[in-house]
């Protein structure tokens, strides 16, 4: 344990003292050309240096559609019943339109695939078949996927649970189906076992250890994919290994930072614990995630949530997404659901200053520059995950064709977490949005919103991107953009007022249906070769 955090502290030492070197950036506007000639006038220097406005309280929508982040959705399927319909694809499709979706537009969906009608065989080719078009109806509809392969049902189902050989076999059978598919999922939670695959009251007790090292094995890591694991006790079934900085946390049982509010179904995950503590100091570096317990549950046993408490947990276990299902859409989104409350309850500047949590000061401002009034659930709902605002933007170069411009542009993370599965860079787009070239720059997974390795040193970090941009070969008017997006071709939009547009050219930068605002590249600066 004292190596592996060792090891954590080393590098957290060095992003800090990369961040702390840190050059300011500057955002351009996308209106007339700063420091540009007209065609036929000749060169100039190319020599921009400006300060990016953040968006406002105003338009929260226009960051809803981000991918790998934020409230997320549940559905299932039942593998076996799926091999044996005409069109799962169809049905899958269906099932997920047919979902009450919350507010914030969810990009993500953690979807149940139940393998026990294979549980004591291999899974059928019709199966596999299946599978390719569950992952494809999501997609379809700009879904990412956690998929979580189990076997029971229900707690009373343990008959329909699988021995450890045959689940080592659907592990090796869904090894092409991932590599064909690792661009669909968001992240992999490391299921198979027990109730809900949640690692507890299997009917055939297996090797655990052996379970998670196949799964990372041949499922997580050849795809690069990051995995989830019920508990940090889990986890540590593989400390030492290198599969062991790939896993974050899926936490079934989301509380709030409460001692023994309940004892009840946390797996000793509570606060005042070693892996409560361990989650401090490792949540950073993998992305966590989890849901409150339905609301029956809540009701039934007359329990409710100190709200501002979830809040705190959320951000000190840097939560990327949260079921918006449980205590919410469960009991129909009222008011009087656990997750419903939270629109009831205010948040402040001052209050997030006393607790620590980190915001962004333009969050709480109109237009205007005035002072609006926020709540609970708008705070998680833009938060959870990355929220990315960029600060300054600088250009410098000689302005010809073909020659080369030197940009660096800094930027803020104020949501809980990193910028998971992201990459980011730079591009040259025509007069007409069309895409001349890219260039990568930044690392996403890094990005993160305060001290890695100390959660309680809440200063913000300040992030830099730098890129040698070879300029287009012609003269005419060009764009200089930033982008960010996944590995399904799913673009995130900064929290920045600029133009967004989309290259006419590239099928695979569509609009998806419901988005606010174009999705694509930033304009950072219009100029003239």
């Amino acid at each position: 344990m004292r190596e592996r955090r060792n090891g954590m502290k080393q590098r957290a030492v060095g992003l800090l003292l990369a961040a702390s070197l840190a050059l300011g950036l500057c955002a351009c506007s996308p209106g007339a050309p700063a420091g540009s000639a007209g065609p036929g006038n000749g060169a100039r220097p190319l020599a921009v240096e400006t300060t990016l406005e953040p968006l406002t309280s105003e338009d929260d929508a226009q960051l809803w559609m981000n991918p790998d982040r934020g409230y997320r959705i549940d559905s299932w399927c039942d593998l076996y019943e799926m091999s044996l319909i005409k069109d799962p694809g169809k049905v899958m499709t269906e099932r997920l339109l047919a979902q009450e979706l919350p507010e914030g537009m969810p990009r993500v969906c953690q979807t149940y695939i139940y393998l026990s009608g294979f549980n004591d065989r291999d899974i059928s080719e019709k199966g596999l078949e299946a599978l390719d078009a569950v992952f494809q109806a999501h997609l379809d509809l700009g879904l990412r996927m956690q998929p979580r392969f189990l076997y029971p049902k229900t707690r009373d189902d343990p008959v329909n649970d699988a021995p450890q050989d045959v689940i080592l076999r659907h592990i090796g059978q869904l090894e092409p189906v991932l590599r064909k598919w690792s661009h669909a999922v968001q992240f992999f939670p490391v299921c198979f076992v027990g109730v809900w695959g949640e690692w507890y009251g299997e009917k055939y007790p297996p090797d655990r250890r052996l379970i998670a090292q196949t799964v990372m094995e041949k499922l997580v890591m050849p795809n690069h994919l990051y995995a989830l694991m019920r508990l940090p006790r889990y986890k540590n079934l593989l400390e030492g290994t290198p599969y062991y900085e790939r896993i974050g946390i899926e936490n079934d049982s989301v509380f709030g930072k409460l001692p023994a509010l309940v004892s009840y179904g946390t797996g000793g995950l509570d606060e005042g614990t070693a892996q409560w503590d361990q989650l401090v100091q490792e949540a950073a570096y993998t992305p966590q995630e989890g849901e409150l317990f339905m609301q029956y549950w809540f009701d039934s046993n007359h329990v409710r949530l100190d709200n501002q408490q979830v809040l705190i947990q959320l951000s000190e276990h840097r939560f990327t997404t949260l079921s918006a299902i449980h205590s919410y859409v469960d009991a129909g989104a009222g008011d009087e659901t656990n997750i419903g409350q939270w629109k009831s309850v205010p948040v402040t500047e001052g209050w997030l200053r006393d607790n620590g949590i980190q915001y962004d000061p333009a969050w709480f401002l109109n237009r205007k520059g005035e002072t609006v009034p926020r709540h609970l659930f708008e705070f998680i709902r833009d938060h959870l995950g990355y929220k990315l605002t960029a600060q300054n933007l600088r250009v410098t170069g000689e302005g010809k064709p073909a020659s080369t411009a030197e940009v660096e542009m800094s930027l803020i993370n104020y949501g809980f977490a990193a910028a998971f599965n992201l990459q980011s860079g730079f591009a040259i787009l025509d007069e007409d949005n069309r895409l001349v070239s890219t260039v990568d720059s930044g690392s996403p997974e890094t990005w993160y919103n305060r001290n890695p390795e100390q959660y309680a040193d809440s200063r913000n970090l300040t992030h830099t991107l730098k890129a040698a941009v070879r300029l287009p070969d012609q003269p005419g008017r060009y764009k200089l953009a930033f982008y960010l997006k996944n590995t399904a071709g799913q673009y995130a939009r900064l929290s920045n007022r600029l133009d967004v547009v989309n290259d006419p050219a590239d099928p695979t930068v569509k609009q998806a249906e419901g988005t606010p605002t174009p999705t694509g590249f930033h304009i950072l600066h219009v100029f003239d070769l």
